[in-house]
């Protein structure tokens, strides 16, 4: 009996192998190659594998589809794509969480109009004392002068002190001068920087927000999606062009546009198309702009993506920008 069941299962064992060799020996490898001839085969010809090809089974349907290899410069372009994306990336992260300090520290624009005064009046108070303090200082070095003059007059030399304090009343005077000038730089600064936040809690807090947006080298110039500025003259022209662009091929409206990013919001079906530009700098202080395209989470979204409308947008960026220069 044991012998039996012994037998029984080689025998199984047997068929099993025979049946996972036969499904191997099934396999048929369908490619194409460069002049566009149709290959079937059992096997892959070394000389073959840098092509796209499909695992076929029995009935011949795909199973399987292998990427082509990649040839050393898309692999460098590939991964300088990936590096710009990275930094785009940062870029969303960041004014992300700029947003959401903006909307945890105020309750509405009156607050921020509230705040900015109350700095403001801040500042003009700390300038009002720098302004006395050098008021004193310049009647002090009048006061200085006159009895240098009065010492000449006098056939006497002037003293070494006086000619000190007179250093140094000089000295004080530019530092108040230099203060001054600094509350109102510092003043016109925060003015305009809570200018842009108040604009900016404005879009925030409208009817249809979607403030939480989380998702979504200059010897490349062949990369689609990349413009290389000559200059920051040019760059800045390029950036007022590089808006005109995103308006005109995103299919959702512009969210966030700053001196260094303007995105559009995130898609909303299948069929959106939603673009984000940047302005990047290299370490040797070169200026960059860089489009990505961003499509719906799901198949068709991927399919739009990787779709020749998406490539002619990308293809078209350049150009677009370029026609400003001219």
């Amino acid at each position: 009996m044991l012998f039996n069941n012994r037998s029984k299962l080689s025998c199984l064992t047997i068929s099993l192998l025979l049946s996972v060799s036969s499904m191997t020996e099934a396999k048929t490898y369908r490619w194409v190659d460069e002049q566009g001839k149709t290959h079937f085969s059992d096997s892959i010809p070394a000389e073959q594998a840098k092509f796209q090809r499909d695992t076929l089974n029995k009935a011949g349907r795909v199973v399987e589809t292998s990427e082509k290899a990649k040839t050393k410069e898309e692999y460098e372009q590939e991964q300088h794509l990936q590096m710009l994306r990275n930094e785009q990336e940062q870029l969303i992260a960041k004014q992300a969480a700029d947003d959401q300090v903006l909307l945890s520290t105020y309750r509405s624009v009156e607050d921020m109009h509230l705040t900015l005064n109350g700095r403001m009046q801040a500042l003009d108070a700390q300038r009002r004392v720098a302004e006395g303090n050098l008021a004193r200082l310049q009647k002090q070095l009048e006061l200085q002068q006159k009895k240098a003059a009065e010492q000449e007059r006098n056939g006497q030399s002037v003293t070494k002190n006086l000619l000190n304090d007179i250093h140094s009343s000089e000295q004080q005077i530019q530092l108040s001068i230099n203060e001054i000038n600094a509350h109102i730089n510092k003043k016109n600064q925060i003015k305009a920087e809570f200018e842009t936040d108040i604009e900016r809690f404005k879009f925030l807090t409208q009817a249809n927000p979607t403030a939480n947006q989380t998702e979504n080298t200059a010897k490349t110039p062949e990369l689609e999606g990349l413009f290389n500025c000559a200059d920051k003259v040019q760059c800045d022209k390029a950036w007022i062009r590089a808006a005109e662009f995103v308006k005109r091929y995103s299919s959702t409206p512009i969210n966030n546009q700053t001196d260094q990013l303007i995105l559009s919001l995130d898609p909303n079906n299948e069929k959106d198309l939603s673009l984000s530009i940047s302005k990047m700098e290299t370490t040797k202080g070169e200026q960059k702009l860089f489009l990505d395209i961003r499509c719906h989470h799901s198949r068709v979204g991927a399919e739009l993506c990787a779709s020749k409308t998406a490539a002619d947008i990308r293809a078209a960026f350049r150009p677009y920008l370029e026609s400003t220069m001219q």
